[in-house]
């Protein structure tokens, strides 16, 4: 292999390298207590500095989308998985395990989106998909013949939504 490109190749990793250590001191942060950090104490926890950040990072608005897909990879698959059940009502209590699962491990990763969500149009739009995805999957587990169904419908969205979950 020629120089430059194991030149190339080293600094390609230098540079992954650098941007899971900025994700990961975001989620560091986060699950510690600051939900609100800035760009120079993330860059301080990942032990790089404040123009790393921005090199790899438009800006906290990018950061934020990064790590909302590190959240979706790891969480996706539990909320994709086959329900066992055989009827809607065991499907309902599969859910609620699995939503607790999911809740406890993105609790504060959740909590800070949530608070961000005024000030970063994208947390903000993003709030809004999860909301809809969690009412959409309640939704996808009741029959249309169930008496009361709407009734119904919103009584478990209220009871399995984070904010019930975390109160």
């Amino acid at each position: 292999m020629a120089r430059a490109q194991l030149d190339s190749d080293g600094r390609h990793q230098r540079s992954e390298r650098s941007r899971a250590q900025i994700v990961k001191a975001l989620f560091e942060l986060i699950r510690t207590g600051d939900m609100d950090p800035s760009a120079a104490r993330v860059a301080e926890k990942a032990g790089v500095g404040l123009r790393t950040v921005f090199r790899h990072f438009d800006d906290m608005e990018s950061l934020y989308r990064e790590m909302t897909h590190e959240i979706e990879t790891k969480v996706w698959p539990q909320v994709l998985k086959p329900f066992e059940a055989g009827d809607w009502k065991g499907r309902v209590l599969e859910l609620i395990i699995r939503r607790s699962v999911v809740y406890e491990e993105i609790m504060s990763l959740r909590l800070c989106a949530m608070s961000r969500r005024f000030q970063s149009e994208y947390l903000g739009a993003d709030h809004k998909r999860i909301v809809a995805l969690e009412r959409s999957s309640i939704n996808s587990l009741v029959p249309e013949t169930v008496e009361g169904r709407v009734m119904l419908l919103d009584m478990l969205d209220l009871n399995l939504c984070f904010e019930a979950w975390h109160r």
